[in-house]
């Protein structure tokens, strides 16, 4: 990797930036590791002399506003100054490509449209904001395009992807080239995948089990479809019976003899396995439990590396992998390359939905070339259609989907105007009032102190602790974005509904985390088996019956477990709000969403349908009206060619 990626540790708005900038500057091979942007010490040492070149002065400032740290801008400008003959103004037109690809894979694509008619408006768009009023923009997109055609900056842009270049021009599209190799992996694995069927008798299995289901018939043929070929994808919204699915789908290959241990079952969350795992255990008690899908795969955090690959393959008969939309490019190709071809894969999400946080949107791609694997479902189960708050948010989800806003919202369903930070700060003091406050009897159970010996707590004391739990993971106010930038992030929020909290405890304003208040799990801590968006809650513990203690409480695969801070520190935040992003996956009784003071582009139909269909009670929206009709009108559409080559 190169120099600047070692020292640049932080994160996007809401995601990693870590990933962001391994993604962008690691170059891709067939081997396990990645190339180095520079092989040689002379090159390095070029590169040393030029960074440092000269920045446009507020570009960080309006780089800021697409989320983009100044990191990615120095990086940006890194690899501007990589060739020295270029003139000052090729340079900064190389410098406002590599922001434009940075901005793309930010949001989620995995090319920029640089070239043809098509190309030129996408980078007006783009350059709109990013280069301000001070750059003449068609100058600008002039440099661009002449950079490109005339074989581009010769150590930064590419012409395949094995130049092992950090961008790769292919047709009128600028790559990353990682991620160009990543979606011609996928597109490989993909056509080997489905191209081989194994013979399989599962017929009597599938009617006896179906005989005495209550599945429609959009589920029954899921089951039957999954139980037989070598690739299905099954498409619903929230609600929509996908769990159902799996538990009908593992009896019939349990009833038609595939051993438990030959079939596997993922997701890519930990909180999105113990939920499926809490849902199979209820009905199923011989299957085999779910696991996350770095786990599956093997993944070794000293190594940064996954144990099965083409060479030590999952022995797996049959894969089953739910929200999958959530899966990037680089899982999915994982996943792909570790599966014997013929192996039932399963796939399980909500192509409508938010994709991953990471680059790609691979179920939806899959669907989009390949039709003839895809089952969509359309009943939802979740929004009771008999009740008129579920049927309020259903009509209201149903247009969202459909790009309209709904003029007639009622009973589940509010929009509050808070265009002021007064107006906001008025919704977040009655959202405390009503959902984060409680009686005094929750008060009581989140100020009490729990006995915790021999690694479990006392029976008594289970009651009251699964209701402080209950409390906060009922209810939450999901956020567009999650950067200090904007005072309606998640970390803004968060940090004004912890001042109400301390007021409301009489304690010092801006001490750490308090007795009482929500957590949240950033990361994967497989040691103590707990997985990025678990949600826990601080409560006073004595642990062995030393000190009470402020100490986090979460619910593993093995119940309720008691950690001490420290072994969390920088591993998790308050949890009062969270980003959509984080809230995927989640079953909610009242969502609010807070929308962002400004236009950003992260706010588009996705977010506004993610977050309303986590709820099954109630949904509040605020911010301004304007800004949430132009969010529903406005799709996330992520460029890849990844649809392309599956065809």
């Amino acid at each position: 990797m190169i120099t600047a990626a070692a020292a640049i540790r932080g994160r996007l708005a809401s995601r990693p930036v870590t990933r962001s900038i391994d993604t962008l500057t690691g170059l891709s091979d067939v081997t396990e590791s990645s190339r180095t942007l520079l092989p040689s010490g002379t090159a390095r040492a070029k590169f040393s002399r030029a960074r440092g070149g000269p920045i446009p002065r507020d570009l960080t400032a309006r780089a800021a506003m697409h989320d983009l740290s100044p990191e990615l801008v120095y990086l940006a400008s890194d690899l501007a100054q990589l060739d020295p003959d270029l003139d000052a103004d090729t340079r900064e037109a190389l410098l406002f490509l590599v922001l434009a690809v940075m901005l793309a894979q930010a949001e989620g694509s995995t090319r920029v449209h640089a070239l043809g008619l098509g190309g030129r408006e996408h980078l007006a768009t783009v350059f709109s904001t990013l280069a301000g009023p001070k750059v003449d923009h068609t100058l600008l997109i002039e440099r661009i395009v002449r950079l490109l055609e005339d074989g581009g900056a010769s150590a930064v842009i590419g012409r395949e992807v094995e130049d092992y270049k950090p961008l790769v021009l292919l047709g009128e599209h600028v790559y990353v080239q990682r991620l160009l190799f990543l979606e011609r992996r996928i597109a490989d694995h993909f056509a080997r995948h489905v191209g081989v069927l194994r013979a399989v008798d599962v017929d009597a299995a599938v009617k006896d089990v179906l005989d005495g289901s209550v599945l429609s018939d959009e589920q029954r043929h899921a089951v039957k479809r999954a139980a037989t070929q070598p690739l299905t994808i099954i498409s619903g919204g929230p609600g929509t019976g996908k769990t159902s699915i799996v538990v009908s789908l593992l009896r019939v290959l349990l009833a038609s003899g595939t051993a438990s241990d030959r079939i596997a079952i993922a997701a890519p969350t930990g909180k999105a396995t113990n939920r499926l795992r809490e849902s199979i255990e209820r009905d199923l008690a011989d299957a085999p439990a779910p696991v996350t899908l770095h786990r599956l795969l093997g993944y070794m955090p000293r190594r940064d590396a996954f144990r099965h690959h083409e060479n030590n393959p999952i022995v797996s008969e049959v894969v089953i992998v739910d929200e999958s939309s959530m899966i990037d490019l680089a899982l999915m190709e994982r996943l792909l390359r570790a599966l014997i071809p013929g192996t039932r894969l399963v796939l399980l999400g909500d192509a409508d939905q938010l994709p991953s946080v990471e680059a790609g949107a691979v179920l939806a791609d899959f669907i989009a070339a390949r039709p003839d694997h895809a089952v969509r479902l359309t009943k939802s189960y979740r929004m009771n259609e008999e009740d008129p708050a579920g049927a309020a948010i259903l009509r209201f989800a149903n247009g969202v989907q459909a790009g309209r806003v709904e003029d007639d919202v009622a009973d589940g369903v509010r929009i509050i105007d808070a265009k002021s930070p007064a107006a906001r700060n008025r919704f977040l003091e009655r959202w405390f009032e009503r959902r984060v406050r409680g009686d005094d009897r929750l008060a009581h159970r989140l100020r009490r102190p729990y006995p915790f010996i021999g690694g479990a707590f006392r029976d008594d004391d289970l009651e009251d602790l699964e209701a402080v739990l209950a409390h906060y993971t009922r209810t939450k106010l999901l956020c567009v974005t999650r950067s200090d930038t904007y005072a309606t992030g998640s970390n803004a929020t968060n940090d004004t509904l912890h001042r109400m909290y301390a007021v409301e405890r009489g304690l010092v304003e801006g001490i750490g985390l308090t007795v009482g208040e929500p957590i949240l799990m950033l990361e994967n801590d497989y040691e103590r088996g707990l997985f990025n968006g678990d949600q826990g809650v601080v409560l006073a513990v004595g642990v062995e019956g030393d000190v009470v203690r402020p100490t986090a409480v979460f619910r593993s695969a093995s119940g309720l477990e008691a950690f001490p801070l420290a072994q969390l520190e920088h591993r998790i935040e308050r949890s009062y709000a969270m980003t959509v992003h984080k809230a995927q996956g989640s079953e909610l009784d009242h969502v609010g969403l807070v929308l962002p003071e400004v236009d950003v582009p992260l706010l588009t139909r996705q977010i506004v349908y993610t977050a309303v269909t986590r709820a099954r009670r109630s949904v509040t929206i605020a911010g301004h009206p304007e800004l949430l009709r132009r969010a529903i009108e406005r799709p996330m559409n992520r460029s890849s060619g990844l649809s392309e080559r599956l065809h």
